[in-house]
């Protein structure tokens, strides 16, 4: 799976084409426990999802609260571990990866994001 970014020109990947959605209340719990960390174009897309924790964790992440429209509510970027991240009210879906790669691939509050098949570029 892929992230893809709306633009004026329809939408586009954003270079994260290695996310992986994790849909089930198991598959969310473990979440990103046991990594050491994320490489270059890794995610996570929890959905549903109201809010996330580094608890555990032992590097630092960037997290976009998404709405149900696809719309970034909100991005906490280099969130450290062992804390808990409330989610704005609206969020359906959060997106984690590595600090500093959402403002990397130009995701910020207010763009639109998706998750889909990834297109092989």
């Amino acid at each position: 799976m892929e992230v893809q970014i709306h633009t004026a020109a329809g939408w586009r990947p954003t270079g994260m084409n290695r996310a992986t959605l994790a849909a089930s209340w198991l598959r969310q719990g473990v979440g990103l426990l046991g990594r050491g960390r994320l490489a270059q174009g890794e995610a996570l897309w929890l959905e549903p999802c109201g809010s996330v924790h580094t608890l555990g964790m032992r590097f630092e992440l960037d997290v976009a609260f998404i709405d149900a429209s696809g719309r970034v509510l909100a991005v906490t970027e280099a969130s450290p571990p062992w804390r808990i991240i409330k989610a704005p009210p609206g969020t359906r879906a959060v997106l984690e990866a590595a600090a500093g790669a959402l403002r990397c691939f130009g995701i910020e509050a207010g763009c639109t994001l998706r998750l889909a098949p990834a297109t092989g570029r």
